[in-house]
């Protein structure tokens, strides 16, 4: 190994909620290391959309990383979304002058954000890098990675759903989770034109749901996601589930009948929002998923995980601020998630707890008021 490498801050994860907070950092004077433990393209598993909310956080964090989402070549803007109920019955909203949605493939959504960081020359950005474990003091806080020792004055820890902060930070407690499969196929019948969102709610999947959100040259990202505390308690296997629902849902049997599965299913694990997480020490902040703030109705993570990276650059440039790096000070950062962020969260969580009643959504959707409420909140468009 060679000797520690210092800097101001240390971001680690370099996805939505670590380039926020870099960027977010960046031209205050401090020295900004952005680390990741994989090489840039990389993988990453996702429904790949983004709702009105991400990009609405893109564009605070930065006009111009907003116009590059907006232009990609590989984005495509979703002009409608339609929900089916468990009764089959088929409800579509148009989207346009709500805001923006783009589907674009999560890895080039990532790569866009890592460009941006890209063009700060106060961010050093440390790709491969994986952190083994860490030390944290009065003073820094000390990185060991497979390559170097590294010291850092604060840490903001993007670091994703396995988080060795989160673990650490939260030793006794246990999170929630949500467990989702997803794999691309090509030739589904009867999508839109229009590129429609589908989000199909089956009484095997309820509260949850099978979505198909449409991407460049026929190709569809295709999934499922159920409470990982069912999956354990009935013994799920969920890549045999997914084919289940498909193939015993007579109308989507019939679409999918001659489409291509493109590659292996694969699954991931969603942490869903909690207020049962610490989120904080002296010099330690958590941010996206390491966070818990993924919304429990939509399954959206993205949009939250940017505005926690940028909430918690804000909480780390107070402490530089005011010298003061105590955890009654950062408490000020998950006293902002509860407030800012907890109230619709707690409203969506009692939604999640009526639609797992398959009449309700029937019922539900079927009310023109409710509909257009449940359309705000599941897009993400409120």
């Amino acid at each position: 190994m060679s000797g520690p490498v210092v800097f101001d801050v240390v971001v680690v994860g370099a996805g939505p909620a670590g380039c926020a907070a870099a960027i977010c950092l960046s031209e205050n004077g401090l020295k900004i290391g952005l680390i990741d433990k994989y090489y840039f393209p990389r993988e990453k598993i996702c429904g790949d959309a983004l709702s009105k909310d991400a990009l609405s956080q893109i564009r605070k964090i930065s006009e111009s990383l907003h116009q590059a989402i907006l232009a990609h070549p590989n984005a495509i803007e979703s002009a409608k979304i339609r929900i089916q109920t468990p009764n089959r019955k088929s409800y579509s909203f148009h989207l346009q002058g709500i805001l923006e949605n783009r589907i674009m493939p999560r890895a080039e959504t990532d790569m866009t954000l890592l460009e941006e960081c890209r063009k700060h020359s106060d961010i050093s950005i440390m790709e491969g890098t994986q952190i083994l474990n860490y030390s944290e003091n009065e003073d820094s806080v000390i990185l060991e990675t497979n390559s170097q020792k590294i010291t850092a004055s604060f840490v903001i820890a993007g670091d994703g759903a396995n988080s060795l902060f989160m673990s650490r930070l939260n030793s006794e407690r246990i999170p929630k989770y949500i467990t989702c499969v997803r794999g691309y196929y090509k030739g589904i019948s009867g999508c839109d034109p229009d590129h429609s969102i589908e989000l199909h709610y089956l009484k095997a999947l309820l509260p949850g749901y099978l979505w198909i959100f449409p991407l460049k040259g026929d190709c569809y990202n295709v999934g499922i996601g159920i409470t990982e505390k069912r999956l354990k308690r009935k013994r799920i296997v969920l890549s045999k589930l997914f084919d289940q629902v498909i193939a015993q849902t007579p109308d989507l049997a019939v679409r999918f009948s001659n489409a291509e599965k493109t590659g292996q299913l694969k699954a991931w694990r969603i942490p869903a929002f909690t207020g049962k997480v610490k989120r904080y020490s002296r010099r330690v902040l958590l941010a996206g998923d390491a966070a818990f703030v993924v919304d429990v109705l939509s399954g959206e993570g993205v949009g939250n995980a940017l505005r926690t990276g940028w909430y918690a650059a804000e909480q780390a440039l107070q402490c530089f601020k005011t010298g003061n790096f105590t955890e009654e000070h950062n408490r000020a950062y998950e006293l902002r998630i509860r407030k800012e962020m907890q109230p619709e969260i707690r409203m969506h969580k009692r939604i999640v707890g009526l639609i797992r009643f398959p009449f309700v959504l029937n019922f539900a959707l079927g009310s023109a008021r409710i509909t257009r409420f449940l359309k705000r909140k599941i897009t993400g468009n409120s």
